[in-house]
């Protein structure tokens, strides 16, 4: 369809203009205060060329599996990255192939009440269209990396299409540079077309200065299937945003992730599952962690329509405050029009255990390293949801490191 592009801009700003800034009466967004970046003063551009020790990056990726670049929400250009050497893969412009991108959008949701998403769309460069073909198997797992800082406020758009019957593994990572602000406002359409199959592992690592509001738009067909898992760790202030919507009968649906929350740190993690088709089922696992000052959020929304029977959809949020002024926020939600389903949602908040510290005090562990190792364990159960093991491991390790450092400044 000719136009989409223009067209999803100019819808964007309308939009944008009707929702504007969200303020903390909205009730999605009581929680988090973006005052911050509604009045930053953000560059409106940055540079985009690769820098050595980005450069370095891609390229150790690239060992592993094809990497896609985007440098402050613009395509890098070809590169030793292996993506043309993977059949069944494609990356291009979105404007080369708007038919293809239209399909996209109207087989996702469209955030229609989501203002940074039309903000995403009004101010965007050109979006990345990323195509799966249909039966295609991508042995290696896909990296979409971006780099962003600059001062700039950055709206990056990619589309991803999964064919009928195909399957891949999408590993999303967003690094930041340290120091100043930067507002990184991605968003990421996400189309697992009949019988496909996609495994979605993201992590947020971006500057301790940096603001960032995510979208991840995710249609799921027929027997379809979308597993994903978010470690959340950088930024002054983040949000990941997971919106899912069921275009057909059978299929499956796992959201899950852990975070993170430093002293100082605001992430929230707000998802939507929506389920219109009968014999679904979708389950979300997550685990957090809020150091002294530090806050973490969690809002989750399991929507049934009645003709949604027999389905199955289970939440489930833990989290641990570590000290005084920690808070986590939790708004678990089931919105049930159907009389055949089975549905839960958990939702626990509190300290350590002193019982399992005082065990593990008695053996001569020090008070630092029990909390680790009760922390670790914490985090590690949320990450047996991953089913790469190399992924597993990496998301593992960060965390361990990143609690090292919050252990060590309490």
């Amino acid at each position: 369809m000719a136009g989409t592009i223009a067209t999803l801009r100019a819808e964007g700003a309308e939009r944008f203009e009707a929702l504007g800034y969200p303020g903390k009466r909205a009730e999605m967004w009581k929680y988090t205060d973006v005052r911050a970046i509604a009045e930053g003063d953000f560059a409106a551009r940055a540079e985009t060329g690769l820098t050595a020790a980005e450069a370095a990056r891609v390229e150790e990726l690239a060992g592993i599996g094809p990497v896609i670049v985007l440098k402050n929400g613009i395509l890098q250009g070809k590169a030793d990255n292996k993506v043309e050497d993977i059949s069944g893969l494609s990356v291009r412009p979105a404007g080369e192939n708007e038919v293809l991108a239209a399909s996209v959008l109207e087989h996702t949701p469209d955030a229609a009440a989501q203002p940074f998403a039309h903000l995403n769309a009004a101010r965007m460069g050109e979006p990345v269209l990323i195509d799966i073909a249909p039966n295609a198997v991508i042995e290696k797992p896909v990296h979409l990396v971006f780099f962003n800082g600059g001062g700039a406020a950055i709206h990056a758009r990619v589309f991803v299409r999964v064919g009928t019957n195909a399957e891949a593994t999408l590993l999303e990572s967003h690094y930041g540079e340290a120091g100043g602000a930067y507002f990184a406002n991605p968003v990421v359409h996400l189309s697992v077309e009949s019988g496909a199959r996609l495994h979605h592992y993201r992590k947020q690592a971006e500057g301790e200065g940096a603001y960032h509001i995510a979208h991840a738009l995710v249609g799921i067909g027929r027997d379809a299937t979308y597993e994903s898992f978010a470690l959340s760790l950088g930024a002054e202030l983040a949000r990941h945003e997971i919106d899912a919507v069921f275009h057909g009968s059978g299929g499956s649906c796992t959201i899950s992730g852990a975070y993170l929350s430093r002293t100082g740190q605001h992430l929230d993690t707000t998802t939507r599952i929506e389920h219109v088709h009968p014999d679904c089922r979708s389950r979300e696992v997550y685990h957090g962690v809020a150091a002294e000052k530090g806050r973490g959020v969690f809002q989750g929304s399991i929507y049934v329509h009645p003709e949604a029977q027999r389905t199955d959809g289970h939440q489930l949020n833990r989290a641990v405050l570590l000290g005084p002024g920690a808070e986590i926020d939790a708004k678990p939600q089931l919105e049930i029009y159907a009389d055949d389903v089975k549905c839960s949602h958990g939702c626990t908040a509190g300290q350590l255990d002193e019982q399992a510290l005082f065990y593990l005090r008695s053996r001569g562990i020090s008070e630092q390293e029990a909390k680790a190792l009760l922390l670790n364990g914490f985090l590690a159960e949320a990450m047996e949801e991953i089913a790469d093991e190399r992924v597993r491991e990496d998301y593992l390790g960060l965390a361990r490191a990143a609690m090292t450092e919050v252990l060590a400044d309490a």
